[in-house]
């Protein structure tokens, strides 16, 4: 029970709880667990400080894969705000919309890195690009969380998710 609105990540937390072995999501002839998505999750949640602080705006650029649903749950899970970028816009549109939000990190696909050619410098606020086809990028160690992410550190009010719309 919470004593809260439930935030987005512990519908994850639940399903995990109720049940671990079914099946969460397909990709790329992977299956994944409730459990070990959820464990997925939190390795992101303790490798996210290294990258960002609480707050920030985290972008990632990448089509469907396993890592853009840990991404989904594990930003606003650490307290900071996830930015999908749509990999279908013009790449030129990318680094406008990094600008926008404020974006600090950019976790992405690296063919999609490489369409920027040369336009992410121009985008000030991301001090930290992430690219998902490094092995260490995608599949963080997964260890013991030594500090839970814990609801009542965050507000009902918070964001989780900011998205962009073609309107």
């Amino acid at each position: 029970t919470h004593d809260h609105e439930m935030f987005v990540d512990e519908i994850l937390e639940c399903a995990a709880r109720k049940a671990p072995a079914e099946i969460a999501l397909h990709c790329g002839g992977e299956a994944v667990t409730f459990a070990d998505l959820l464990a997925r999750v939190e390795a992101r949640v303790d490798a996210l400080p290294a990258r960002a602080a609480p707050g920030d705006r985290i972008a990632v650029l990448a089509e469907n894969r396993i890592e853009f649903v840990e991404l989904l749950y594990a930003v606003p899970r650490a307290g900071m705000v996830l930015v999908p970028l749509n990999y279908r816009l013009h790449p030129e549109e990318w680094p406008d919309q990094l600008a926008r939000v404020e974006a600090t990190a950019l976790f992405a696909e690296l063919d999609l890195l490489e369409r920027f050619a040369g336009r992410l410098e121009t985008v000030g606020a991301v001090r930290t690009v992430v690219d998902l086809d490094q092995p260490a990028a995608a599949a963080p160690e997964l260890t013991r969380r030594t500090t839970p992410a814990r609801s009542d550190q965050r507000s009902d009010a918070d964001l989780a998710w900011l998205l962009f719309t073609s309107g």
